[in-house]
C-alpha cells in the first residue's frame, strides 16, 4: 500500500454547520487549525528545498516569507454531509485568528485564507 503524499493539494476539513453556513454567507474568510495537530498535513515538513527546518515556532509551516506547503485549494464539508465548498487558499500563516471566527483566545493558530470559492 502506498504512503499518502502530504501535504496534499487539496485539503478536506470537516466543519460545524455554524462555521460552514458563515463561509457560505460570506461573512468567515479564514479557517482555523490547530498547529500542533494540522501542521504535517498542511506543511512540506522538510520534504521541498526550500524548507531547512527553520521554520517558525511550530517548526513546519513558515519560514519569513517563504510558505512550505503544496496545498492551493480547500474543500469544505458541512459536518459528515455531502455539502461541500472549495476555496483557493493563496496564503496559510500562523497568527492569532479572529475568536469570533472560532479561533482560540490568545493562542496561535494555522490560518487558511479563504480567497475566492471554484466552481
Amino acid at each position: 500500500m502506498k504512503k499518502p503524499k502530504y501535504p496534499p493539494k487539496v485539503l478536506h476539513l470537516f466543519l460545524r454547520h455554524k462555521w460552514y453556513d458563515m463561509i457560505a454567507s460570506g461573512e468567515k474568510k479564514e479557517e482555523y487549525r490547530d498547529i500542533k495537530i494540522w501542521g504535517r498535513r498542511v506543511c512540506t515538513f522538510g520534504r521541498t528545498e526550500l524548507c531547512e527546518g527553520k521554520c517558525r515556532e511550530c517548526q513546519y509551516l513558515i519560514n519569513g516569507d517563504t510558505y512550505h506547503t503544496t496545498v492551493n485549494k480547500v474543500c469544505l464539508h458541512r459536518g459528515y454531509t455531502s455539502t461541500t465548498l472549495t476555496y483557493e487558499v493563496p496564503l496559510i500563516t500562523i497568527k492569532e485568528g479572529n475568536t469570533d471566527w472560532g479561533a482560540p483566545k490568545g493562542k496561535e493558530v494555522i490560518s487558511l485564507w479563504l480567497y475566492k470559492k471554484v466552481e
